[in-house]
């Protein structure tokens, strides 16, 4: 009976342990994608989203202390190893109480509203500047590929390039399609940048915020689960 136990205890060990081990590996994928993607959106809004982000580095941190120390942990459980297990138990709890704060920081900095000092405000404003400072043939090019990229144009609107630059039509990476070599305000992407890069952020944000919610949920599974293998070790 206690033998038929341990054995299920061992099997549901290595069940919720491999899923940890391969949540750390989604953990690291999102992380070289967002190092990939952030330096752009980090220049257009004036570094408002930095270009090191501590989410960031504590999520890679996560992602290489998890993938090797769960196939250290199987390896542990196989041999009964008890220092092993015991240093497992104690790192996976520090990661939980990480990952339960980090998780919620990101809820709450990804949140939809638009008060001074929140990251939409500051997004604004950095992509206001990048707007004042737009020169097609200088400093424009990103900006440029901001619009193709996200179908966006200005930063609340087409409209920006007359209320804000007087200007009469707005750059042709506003367009799709070009009439006459011009890309009219009538004819330019309706959607302004900044809901749309927010948005593109916030999806981001809360992905990393879901899957360290899968990471603390799945590590206190291992952790109890490793917990009572060591009381029958023991």
């Amino acid at each position: 009976m206690c033998s038929c136990s341990k054995r299920d205890l061992k099997i549901s060990f290595y069940f919720f342990n491999t899923l940890l081990g391969i949540s750390g590996l989604a953990l690291f994928a999102m992380c070289v994608h967002r190092m990939i993607v952030i330096p752009k959106i980090s220049a257009i809004t004036q570094g408002a989203v930095g270009k090191i982000e501590l989410t960031l580095v504590i999520s890679i941190i996560t992602a290489l202390t998890i993938i090797p120390l769960s196939f250290s942990a199987s390896f542990g459980i196989k041999k009964e190893i008890t220092v092993i297990l015991v240093g497992y138990s104690l790192t996976l709890i520090v990661l939980f109480i990480i990952h339960v704060m980090f998780a919620a920081v990101l809820f709450v900095k990804y949140t939809d509203h638009d008060e001074h000092g929140s990251l939409k405000s500051q997004m604004r404003e950095g992509l206001l500047q990048s707007l004042s400072l737009y020169e097609p043939s200088r400093n424009g090019q990103l900006f440029d590929l901001i619009h193709k990229q996200y179908e966006c144009c200005g930063v609340y609107g087409p409209l920006d390039w007359g209320t804000l630059l007087g200007k009469d039509a707005t750059p042709k990476s506003c367009c799709s399609g070009i009439t006459n070599g011009v890309c009219s305000i009538s004819n330019a992407y309706k959607t302004g940048c900044l809901e749309v890069i927010f948005n593109d952020q916030q999806k981001h944000g809360w992905a990393f915020g879901y899957t360290f919610i899968i990471l603390f949920l799945h590590e206190i599974v291992v952790s109890a689960l490793c917990l009572s293998l060591l009381s029958s070790i023991m």
